[in-house]
């Protein structure tokens, strides 16, 4: 029995490194890339009733490597709605540039990929935040250009959406503040 001698190399990962080449060899499920913003600031932003919006200052572009790849799509949101009840009638998803990534559109029902998951305290609309996390598998993107990928939303009721505090944000030790963020991994097909 022949045994194979092993081969051991090292790259600086400190380094920027961009791939330029071809794949060969990986195999599907193999990580080629990851892009990913995240955002620590508070802020706030007006959201229409029943109107796809995307959220200011969650987006993340990436430019995948083949045309075959998924691109798993992953965001955070941490926040707080002014409309007490909006947890009831909210979906988010994804934007592929201007396309809605979400669930088939069925009549007259709201389509997303999840809603606000973990709120605890609906009726308080000054104090309690809320946060949600969003995953979506893109394997139809079909295309090696830049592609830009933005958390959106949809809700029955109007108001202001504060991303990362409270509504209130008074300087207590009641009042949360917290990070979101969007990130975008391209997967060899």
């Amino acid at each position: 029995m022949a045994l194979s001698k092993l081969r051991s190399e090292s790259i600086d990962l400190t380094d920027d490194y961009a791939f330029t080449g071809t794949v060969t060899g990986a195999g599907g499920g193999k990580v080629l890339q990851v892009q990913y913003t995240q955002y620590d600031s508070a802020n706030t932003q007006a959201i229409t009733a029943n109107t796809d919006t995307a959220i200011t200052n969650l987006s993340v572009s990436i430019t995948p490597t083949a045309t075959n790849s998924i691109i798993k799509i992953e965001s955070f949101l941490f926040c707080e709605y002014s409309a007490a009840n909006w947890m009831a009638n909210t979906t988010f998803f994804f934007l592929r540039d201007t396309t809605k990534l979400s669930a088939p559109a069925a009549g007259n029902r709201r389509v997303g990929i999840s809603f606000p998951s973990t709120g605890w305290h609906t009726s308080d609309v000054t104090a309690s935040p809320d946060s949600g996390a969003t995953v979506w598998f893109d394997s139809t993107h079909n295309t090696t250009s830049q592609i830009t990928y933005h958390l959106a939303m949809s809700s029955v009721y109007a108001g202001t959406l504060y991303v990362n505090r409270t509504v209130n944000d008074t300087d207590t030790n009641e009042h949360e503040r917290g990070v979101s963020f969007i990130s975008a991994t391209e997967i060899a097909g």
